[in-house]
């Protein structure tokens, strides 16, 4: 039983990295425009998140596992798209967090749990009060991160543990892994805001 989990498990590896890809892609290319829909899926993927890992040393079966996982998603997703501003602010203060993160990866020393709550606090409320241009902003450079992390996963099979991820520059180095990510940002940003203006001048006309 515990070789074929491991064969499971081993042949499902790929997966994580691909719906990763297809998350990158949505949020660093299209993130303002379909907010709203990829809030409720970051929502439905935080919750099923929290179950997986609030499960894991349960000895609950997988089958059970998944069902609950899914409904746990589900109940983030209906949360953070009803309330509207709630999903804004935990967007905001996710990427916070993933800068915090990023800071202790490179200098270890500083003081964690401070800077990691300064950072989210300050991402939450800059979402909310600047949405449009920090929405983009973050949902491009966030995006881009993702995809760049996926795509190092997939050619190198390191791993996707934590976010943000090591997997980059352990498998391209660092100056190849922050120069695709920069380059990745800045094209979706760039496509983000032709987009926003498009829309402004289809408004504008009506």
């Amino acid at each position: 039983m515990g070789h074929h989990t491991q064969l499971a498990g081993t042949d499902l590896a790929w997966l994580p990295p691909v719906v990763l890809i297809g998350l990158g892609i949505a949020n660093c290319f299209f993130g303002y425009r379909f907010f709203r829909v990829l809030l409720g899926l970051w929502g439905f993927v935080a919750g099923a998140a929290l179950a997986v890992g609030l499960l894991a040393r349960t000895g609950i079966d997988p089958i059970p596992q998944l069902a609950i996982a899914i409904v746990a998603g589900v109940v983030g997703a209906v949360l953070v798209s009803v309330l509207y501003l709630v999903g804004v602010f935990v967007f905001g203060a996710g990427f916070g967090a993933l800068v915090a993160s990023a800071i202790l990866q490179s200098w270890p020393a500083l003081p964690a749990w401070p800077l990691v709550i300064v950072f989210v606090l300050l991402g939450g409320f800059a979402a909310l009060g600047l949405q449009r241009p920090l929405i983009m902003v973050f949902t491009a450079f966030g995006g881009a991160w993702g995809l760049v992390s996926a795509v190092a996963a997939l050619s190198s099979g390191c791993s996707l543990e934590t976010l943000p991820s090591r997997c980059p520059i352990s498998a391209f180095g660092a100056p190849v892994a922050l120069g695709a990510w920069l380059l990745v940002s800045l094209l979706g940003l760039a496509t983000q805001a032709r987009h926003s203006r498009r829309s402004h001048d289809r408004a504008d006309a009506d």
